[in-house]
């Protein structure tokens, strides 16, 4: 990732400057104002970048001086040959060189000219975007399937450590391969899409919904029986239903569901979700539009905890 697609991410800012010759308390006034921790300071005559001025620098200039210096020029307590970099920089190399130089902000220079300042902070969000973009699939706005695991991981521990039950429901398109070659990729993205919908409107807000497959969807439900977790899936399988989403060959299409548990002999979250697919292949067999339920002793699956 380059400092340019930092720059795409982020809201389009005024690059604002001052003169070296400008005073001490009017650079302050213009920081304060605009909410800024820093200033390119730049020539009067070429607008040539000649420094910057940080918070920093004028906290520590009043400090060390006995006498009132807000009249005084600013360039007497600038920082000289700032460090810069250019749009075409990676991102994680300017953002160790600013560790390493332990600067907070840093001023972006394309053709001679400033581009852009940017913050300490501004390279945090970066990173956040980032790791959005690499757990969130493009097509559907779901959790990608490295991302949904992990989460899963994690809700397996929270279900170990408080003995509140856990589900795990996979959803998968029957035929899928024969809907993908007889549609164009436009039309397949289309019934990804309405499938994905329609599971977000039947998910609770604190359900955990992933593509784990091209033609496959997770669900989480944590603190769910497997009897909540079974009518959970006879809605979404009347959803799909309901939705008369057509073939190429006119048929409809249709989802094949597998739901599984968390039982007192399960090992990890991962466990549960093998065990999901291998009942999802005995749903899908034949035309599909099947459901399969795990079977267990009750004595082994925990009670939903009432909230």
């Amino acid at each position: 990732m380059r400092i340019h697609d930092l720059l795409n991410i982020l809201p389009e800012r005024e690059v604002l400057s001052t003169f070296p010759e400008e005073s001490i308390h009017k650079t302050s006034r213009m920081l304060s104002q605009h909410r800024i921790g820093a200033l390119p300071i730049v020539s009067r005559k070429n607008r040539e970048l000649v420094g910057i001025v940080s918070e920093r620098d004028l906290v520590c200039a009043i400090a060390a001086s006995d006498q009132p210096i807000l009249q005084e020029q600013i360039e007497t307590i600038m920082t000289h040959s700032p460090i810069i970099c250019s749009p075409a920089d990676d991102i994680f190399d300017v953002a160790e060189l600013m560790s390493e130089k332990r600067i907070r902000h840093i001023i972006v220079v394309e053709d001679g000219g400033l581009k852009a300042m940017l913050s300490m902070r501004d390279f945090e969000n970066a990173v956040k975007v980032l790791r959005e973009k690499l757990s969130i699939d493009e097509l559907t706005g779901l959790q990608k399937k490295s991302h949904f695991m992990a989460l899963l991981d994690n809700e397996f521990n929270r279900y170990r450590r408080f003995e509140t039950p856990l589900c795990i429901i996979l959803v998968q398109v029957d035929d899928f391969h024969q809907i993908r070659s007889g549609n164009t990729a436009m039309v397949v993205d289309d019934i990804l899409n309405s499938l994905a919908n329609i599971l977000r409107h039947q998910v609770r807000a604190y359900d955990t919904l992933g593509r784990t497959e091209e033609e496959q969807f997770g669900i989480i439900l944590p603190n769910t029986d497997l009897k909540a977790g079974v009518r959970a899936c006879k809605r979404i399988q009347t959803s799909v239903n309901s939705l008369n989403l057509l073939k190429n060959d006119g048929d409809p299409v249709t989802v094949s569901l597998a739901i599984a548990a968390g039982t007192r002999d399960s090992k990890t979250g991962s466990n549960i979700m093998e065990e999901t697919k291998k009942l999802l292949l005995v749903a899908a067999q034949g035309s599909g539009n099947r459901l399969k339920v795990a079977d267990y002793d009750p004595k082994e699956i925990p009670l939903a905890v009432n909230h």
